[in-house]
């Protein structure tokens, strides 16, 4: 009777020589549970203190580690440069083109010449308070260009405004090498026209 009584009340206490189940291995860098050290989730025994790892002891909960970003993973988005446009180039010579031969159809000589100076004076001073108004850099080298080299710069502006945050080094730069280029381009003309309107000015003999 005292023995079945034993054995009766070993079956009702938990066996203590069952063992635990056995932790699962972490899937992600955890910290070491002795000293800290960021380890490999294959990793079993600590690279620092040399110990091996207890995983159940691992903290689950813990941020997984990530490497900070560094200076040139932050700054890896390269500056965009706006660029000429030749379709909107086409697109405005077509419209310019369309508007001189009408004018020219229907208008006399002073009437025609005063149409297409009031065009182009007109949309350089637009280029100027647009480009203002948009904090681009350099709205009057934008403005005073359209008008000294308009089939060039008004439709280059019209591709530059897309994209305000697209520089323009060519024509916003300081010093560029445009400007001074345009300059000369554009004293070579003045000279060149002085010269066609003294000859055709000139009194038959």
């Amino acid at each position: 009777m005292e023995e079945s009584k034993i054995n009766a009340e070993d079956a009702l206490i938990p066996n203590r020589n069952t063992s635990s189940p056995t932790p699962a291995l972490p899937t992600e860098p955890f910290p070491c549970p002795n000293c800290g050290q960021m380890l490999a989730a294959t990793c079993k025994v600590c690279v620092i203190c040399h110990e091996p790892v207890d995983f159940s002891k691992v903290r689950r909960t813990a941020t997984p580690w990530t490497p900070a970003p560094r200076p040139q993973e932050e700054a890896s988005i390269k500056e965009v440069k706006s660029q000429f446009s030749w379709p909107i180039f086409f697109v405005v010579v077509a419209v310019y083109l369309a508007i001189a031969v009408t004018a020219r159809a229907y208008l006399n000589p002073i009437h025609y010449e005063a149409l297409l100076s009031a065009l182009l004076v007109i949309s350089s001073v637009w280029v100027f308070y647009d480009a203002h108004s948009k904090r681009l850099p350099h709205p009057v080298r934008w403005g005073v260009s359209a008008l000294l080299l308009w089939i060039v710069v008004f439709p280059w502006y019209l591709s530059r405004r897309r994209n305000p945050q697209s520089p323009c080094p060519l024509m916003e730069a300081e010093g560029s090498v445009f400007i001074r280029a345009l300059i000369w381009v554009l004293l070579i003309f003045f000279v060149l026209s002085l010269i066609a309107a003294v000859v055709v000015r000139k009194p038959p003999h």
